[in-house]
């Protein structure tokens, strides 16, 4: 090539038509596919309200919203933490389970250590 000569270029290898046809053809198909994708949600928010059951009474948690009487708990998350109170006690500290036997209860920690000190003491190995 020389000086004189313009740069030139193949005007067969792309066809400019049918590069833009390409690209009407995929946003025409994407705007096809939102609208779809929008109906069907739409349409699926709808059925999904009609079929949609009443809320619980107590599902706010809310304290001026009572369930009718007669109420069997007034205050179930606290009754659970003094459930808990009265479980961590009794596994955790010394009573009576039955006085006429001589049995006691005793923490669960001191009772596996008394296991292990028998245990070992029996000649056993490990557990």
């Amino acid at each position: 090539m020389s000086a004189q000569d313009p740069v030139r270029h193949e005007r067969g290898d792309l066809n400019a038509r049918s590069v833009v046809r390409a690209a009407v053809v995929l946003v025409a198909m994407t705007l096809v596919a939102i609208v779809v994708t929008v109906g069907t949600f739409r349409l699926l928010r709808g059925l999904l309200v009609r079929a949609d059951l009443p809320r619980p009474a107590l599902a706010d948690h809310a304290a001026e919203r009572q369930p009718p009487e007669p109420r069997l708990q007034r205050e179930p998350f606290g009754d659970v933490g003094v459930l808990r109170a009265e479980e961590r006690a009794v596994l955790e500290g010394y009573g009576w389970v039955d006085r006429e036997q001589g049995v006691v209860h005793i923490p669960v920690e001191h009772a596996m250590q008394l296991y292990l000190e028998r245990n070992a003491a029996a000649g056993g190995g490990q557990p």
